[in-house]
């Protein structure tokens, strides 16, 4: 699965460092094809929300730690608010839509600070790692 990873150090508006290596997860996102609008590039786009989630490394995800607390971060919203591209709506698979345009929208704030990792979800290294039955 698609994630997002702080490649060097982000100090928010408040002060608070986000840490190289940690990770952004997506955990949701919906996307509005029906509200289209044209972007001052005369690209037409759809409004969209994804929901996500910080975790301190890509091994505390995998571990099944817990995120951290949204509100514990001021600037860090886990809701984010993007525009896709139409035509990335109606080609590009879903996950890969959904981290390209956080990823836009974070290299926009903190240029070159942030790329597209792979992780496992702490239910398939479980399910990997559980012994298996044999009939």
């Amino acid at each position: 699965m698609k994630a997002l990873q702080i490649s060097s150090a982000i100090t928010l508006n408040n002060g608070i460092e986000i840490a190289a290596g940690s990770v952004v997860i997506i955990n949701e996102g919906l996307a509005q094809p029906f509200r289209q609008s044209t972007d001052e590039l005369g690209l037409i786009t759809i409004p969209g929300q994804i929901n996500v989630s910080l975790f301190l490394s890509k091994e505390a995800y995998e571990a099944g730690k817990n995120s951290v607390p949204p509100e514990s971060i001021a600037d860090f919203s886990s809701n984010q608010q993007v525009f896709i591209p139409l035509a990335q709506y109606q080609t590009v698979p879903a996950e890969s839509m959904l981290v390209n345009a956080v990823l836009i929208g974070l290299n926009a704030i903190y240029p070159g600070k942030v790329a597209i990792i792979e992780v496992t979800p702490p239910s398939l290294l479980a399910e990997a790692a559980a012994p298996s039955a044999d009939i």
